[in-house]
């Protein structure tokens, strides 16, 4: 317990930076797309943590898309290729129905 409670004693000086910069922006900190993550190797199990910032939790995921990819808790590639896999076969079906199509029109 005592732990986890340095732990999130050490954030607090990193929040009260981002809330003063935050403030001086004249920019707030939007909680329906602010998330953390802990990464975790497949020996080691998640630590029941809770962050708050500004007297408001923020939720934790396990994965999140950045720039187009899909990175996870893990740092596995499972769900950025499954995700990528279902667009190709998605554009895959649309050539193959197209040139069927443009090939009709031709003759």
């Amino acid at each position: 317990m005592l732990k986890k409670l340095l732990v999130l004693r050490a954030y607090v000086p990193v929040f009260q930076i981002m809330k003063e910069w935050f403030n001086s922006n004249f920019l707030s900190l939007n909680f329906d797309k602010t998330h953390y993550m802990q990464f975790i190797t497949k020996n080691k199990f998640l630590n029941k943590i809770s962050v708050e910032y500004d007297n408001k939790m923020i939720v934790q995921t396990n994965f999140v898309k950045y720039f187009g990819i899909t990175i996870d808790n893990t740092l596995f590639w499972k769900q950025h290729i499954d995700r990528v896999t279902h667009k190709l076969n998605k554009a895959c079906y649309i050539i193959r129905r197209s040139k069927l199509y443009f090939y009709q029109m031709r003759h």
